[in-house]
């Protein structure tokens, strides 16, 4: 069962197992990072001082903690018959999260750069709180204003100097809150501090603590509630929300956080905002590798509880009030239902991307550009070559661009479906559009002639569309996949130009271009004992394994990196046990090596078996 966190939810007594199942949900984090001063809190006790917490009184340990995010959140009751149904299946077990991948496309439109910190006012306004959005740049910016936490830098400068000096008195005039209510000096100092850490820090993990710390301490200390504050403002929980909202990978632990805070906000009469209806439907769904029925099942159960104006359930025994949305309605927008429809396609359920696409007519909505993009991926996922054309051909007569993303998307669907010579014309008309010079990939084919080409499969190429960093991994996986060795070589090489680097892309290749490269060797390379003309030769990988080699030591390597590197040399080498060993040492030596664990049967552990007889 999921929990809530320690929300500071003042339930009634007969419910205070409510209460210690509620404060678990905010501990689902990854560690519990004390909030310490610059003071010594036993120096600054005194009589009227309240109780000072250095953590969370109730902590989540790991076993817990692995319990929690292995489980799925109740599902609401579904008769609502404005809500999205679709057959889903229960079947299959709980799978450990994915943390590492990121994806290439996101579904929801959620801002990328960076936030701008919660600008504080200078001037001193009376004990009313206010709140205004304005628009900076084109940025949103909350302005918060009330008395004290205008005053929050000068407040954080006094309590600093008064731990040096108890006598100290600022020569400005400063309403100095713990003279009036006999609040520790430290405590208030830690309050101020996490509060400016929500609002200017641009970490999820430190936001979070912070959150949770001023959870922990309103909740437990009455008169931080009557006299300063009687929860977290509203403006930094709602830049909270969108930290998690644009913080990726996606897990299921970040949904967790963004259920807890926005149960928070609405628990406290604060109006949600769509965007973060949006971003917890989307964060519903992923979590996880492989995305099957039962996960877009997930998000669409909070998808319907949203419909029926409520959060989704984070406790079965949780009176349904304090789940219901409080002065705000949640109205589907195309983002919110592109959302769905990028889980759908990713859980390859025909009966869930039509309706999810029924739900874009019922409500009235127009689907856009990243809609069909999710569409796309579908039918590359499904290699289904004839729907991908559909969807390619649908999208030029609405006239959408496939952009940047759409391009990736076709270099590897076309290269799965057997048409690489579709994925390396893409490639060709890219870099072209970046450095406009002669490219031989073994035919004469004038630029044109490779756009008419491409045309004829519904694929236009804009003349501002350049290389991204996405481009040139999938050009390589491409081409060496496919035993094209001096064309992922190319691509490698346009990597380095001065010309990508001027075009604000990642120049130096990483691990992902090398072990698509020794993927390449480990199919096709050619025993040393043969001649060979393709590339794949014991030369080459000697000289590609050199540069790998540069690679940052705390590089992770795992056993598929490792097994396709063995097995490049294996193959190149005829089987040369000797220098077997020596490119096993070195790449220990020179990385972090996933261990082998004893008496495995991997493919990995009997070649260790195989080298290392004396250490089995």
């Amino acid at each position: 069962m999921l929990r809530a966190s320690s929300l500071g939810l003042s339930f009634p007594s007969s419910n205070i197992f409510v209460v210690q199942q509620c404060r678990r949900l905010s501990g689902a984090r990854s560690r519990w990072a004390p909030f310490l001063g610059p003071l010594r809190r036993s120096s600054h006790s005194t009589s009227n001082s309240t109780a000072h917490p250095s953590q969370p009184s109730s902590t989540l340990d790991r076993e817990f903690e692995e319990e929690l995010l292995a489980s799925k959140p109740e599902r609401g009751a579904l008769n609502n018959s404005n809500a999205v149904r679709l057959p889903f299946s229960r079947e299959k077990p709980p799978r450990v999260e994915n943390t590492t991948e990121t994806r290439p496309v996101s579904s929801a439109r959620f801002q990328t750069e960076a936030l701008r910190p919660i600008i504080v006012a200078e001037e001193k306004l009376s004990h009313t709180t206010e709140s205004k959005n304005k628009h900076t740049n084109g940025s949103k910016t909350h302005h918060v204003l009330p008395l004290h936490y205008a005053k929050v830098d000068a407040a954080i400068e006094v309590l600093q100097k008064r731990a040096e000096n108890p006598t100290y008195q600022p020569n400005y005039p400063l309403d100095v809150f713990w003279e009036k209510t006999g609040l520790d000096p430290a405590l208030e100092l830690d309050i101020w501090m996490n509060l400016k850490k929500m609002g200017t820090t641009d970490s999820v993990d430190e936001g979070w603590d912070a959150y949770l710390y001023l959870v922990d301490v309103i909740h437990q200390n009455p008169v931080v509630q009557e006299q300063l504050f009687p929860h977290i403002k509203f403006a930094h929980l709602h830049r909270l929300c969108r930290l998690l909202a644009t913080n990726v990978p996606k897990t299921h632990r970040q949904y967790l956080r963004l259920l807890s805070v926005m149960t928070y906000i609405n628990y406290y009469g604060g109006p949600l905002q769509q965007f973060e209806f949006t971003a917890l439907i989307d964060n519903a769904g992923k979590g996880w590798r492989r995305v099957h029925r039962e996960d877009f099942a997930h998000a669409r159960d909070v998808y319907n509880d949203l419909m029926q104006g409520r959060l989704p359930s984070i406790s079965a025994d949780l009176p349904q009030e304090y789940s219901t949305l409080r002065g705000v309605t949640f109205e589907p927008d195309v983002y919110s239902l592109s959302s769905l429809a990028s889980q759908a396609a990713r859980s390859l359920d025909l009966s869930a991307m039509r309706g999810v696409f029924k739900a874009f007519e019922k409500h009235g909505v127009v689907p856009n550009r990243i809609t069909y993009l999710s569409q796309l991926k579908y039918y590359i996922d499904k290699r289904d070559l004839a729907g991908l054309r559909m969807s390619l051909q649908r999208m030029r007569s609405l006239n959408l661009e496939i952009g940047i993303e759409g391009l990736n998307h076709c270099m590897d669907g076309y290269s799965r479906l057997g048409r690489v010579e579709v994925s390396i014309m893409i490639y060709r008309l890219l870099r072209h559009n970046l450095t406009p010079e002669t490219w031989e990939y073994g035919d004469e084919d004038e630029i044109d002639d490779v756009a008419a080409q491409l045309g004829e499969e519904y694929i236009f190429v804009e003349a501002d569309l350049v290389p991204d960093q996405i481009t040139y991994r999938t050009a390589i996986q491409v081409m060496s996949y496919h035993g094209h060795f001096y064309l992922a070589l190319e691509a490698l090489l346009d990597m380095l130009s001065p010309a990508v680097e001027s075009n604000g892309v990642v120049s130096e290749p990483g691990l992902v271009e090398y072990r698509s490269l020794f993927l390449g060797f480990s199919r096709h390379a050619a025993p040393s004992s043969m001649q060979s003309d393709s590339g794949w030769t014991l030369v080459n990988l000697r000289e590609i394994f050199m540069k790998f080699l540069e690679l940052p030591s705390d590089t992770q390597i795992n056993h598929f990196t490792l097994q396709s590197i063995m097995t490049a040399f294996d193959k190149c080498t005829d089987h040369d046990d000797a220098e077997l060993r020596i490119i096993w040492r070195r790449i220990h030596a020179a990385f972090d090596v996933t261990p082998i664990k004893p008496n495995s049967l991997s493919t990995t552990a009997m070649l260790k078996r195989r080298l290392f007889p004396e250490e089995s």
